[in-house]
């Protein structure tokens, strides 16, 4: 096994786009001879999930399987790059894990990519949430619970899965994967082989080193300079639209001006650009003062 790293510069759609120096970076793990490489600006790969046929159905496959599609719980902000280029990866890779320390979006970001391309996948998509689960011998029937597949007498329920997901064209989600890792590898390896027509992405803190997994280092928020001093500039920097927007949703009326913009970028600042934290520390304006 080796790892091949190679960066990826994604501009902005649009006139003027700028290109943030880190943004972004991925790792194919080689385990097998078959990889993936994405380019940017290259043309998306000629296969992509619809515009093939449905396969055949073989002896034992099961007809159906069912779309879990959770609902966004509040709105995207920011990472309109990101959500470009894992996008596109999508059509050249079909195992994407999205790494990163925790709060740092993953689930969210997986979750906003899901709602966007679902529609180009004739079996639409799958989201299974595996964060509360603490045994790995749950993970098959936690995803086939979320697909609709039931267990089948005499018969180990990842063959009936495999069955299910045979013929389908459709992109499986697996949230928070850590700390089943090996289950989910497994699960994953199986799935991936059985159906040529199913994509999937994982989030997790490390990869998942299946063959061909590409992995995505997800970013933080871009926060802005320190000397920042009018709000319409400020604006500009996902971090603190996400502020802003969380914080008008705790406090009806809240917004940055003159008098708080400073406060709000320093403490975006402080907390590095993290999602998680800029809402947690965002819902706090109901009862403490940014300043």
């Amino acid at each position: 096994m080796y790892v091949v790293m190679y960066s990826i510069a994604a501009k902005c759609p649009g006139k003027g786009a700028r290109v943030r120096p880190h943004m972004y970076k991925a790792a194919v793990i080689l385990v097998s001879p078959a990889v993936h490489m994405h380019i940017p600006g290259r043309h998306r790969s000629a296969w992509w999930p619809g515009r093939e046929g449905r396969g055949r159905l073989h002896g034992n496959e099961v007809n159906e399987t069912r779309t879990h599609l959770p609902q966004e719980p509040n709105s995207f902000v920011g990472r309109e790059r990101e959500l470009t280029e894992l996008c596109e990866l999508l059509g050249v890779t079909r195992a994407l894990t999205l790494c990163g320390p925790g709060g740092i979006g993953k689930t969210r970001l997986a979750l906003r990519v899901l709602h966007t391309v679902s529609a180009e996948f004739p079996d639409r998509g799958c989201f299974v949430d595996l964060g509360d689960l603490g045994q790995p011998d749950l993970v098959v029937s936690q995803v086939a619970s979320a697909m609709g597949v039931g267990e089948e007498p005499g018969r180990p329920l990842l063959d009936t899965l495999a069955d299910a997901v045979a013929s389908r064209r459709l992109l499986l989600v697996l949230d928070n994967c850590e700390h089943l890792i090996d289950a989910c590898a497994a699960v994953c390896q199986r799935l991936l082989a059985a159906s040529p027509g199913l994509s999937l992405i994982a989030t997790s803190r490390e990869p998942l080193r299946v063959a061909a997994e590409t992995v995505w280092q997800v970013p933080p928020l871009s926060v802005g300079p320190a000397e920042l001093d009018g709000a319409e500039d400020a604006s500009r920097y996902e971090a603190i639209r996400l502020f802003a927007d969380r914080a008008a949703a705790s406090l009806p009326g809240f917004a940055i001006g003159p008098a708080n913009v400073r406060a709000v970028v320093s403490l975006c600042r402080a907390l590095d650009g993290m999602p998680l934290a800029i809402e947690l520390a965002a819902a706090r304006v109901r009862a403490l003062s940014v300043e």
